[in-house]
């Protein structure tokens, strides 16, 4: 859970594209999509 929180507030508040998140997170950029797809 604690991922995904973090996964957002990369997206949302620090404004980092799916790539440079996926490197900071160690997730693969599909899994990122997916996560804010259903968010």
């Amino acid at each position: 859970m604690h991922k995904i929180h973090e996964i957002l507030r990369l997206r949302f508040e620090v404004g980092l594209s799916f790539r440079q998140i996926s490197q900071c997170a160690d997730v693969s950029t599909g899994a990122i999509q997916k996560m804010l797809k259903t968010t």
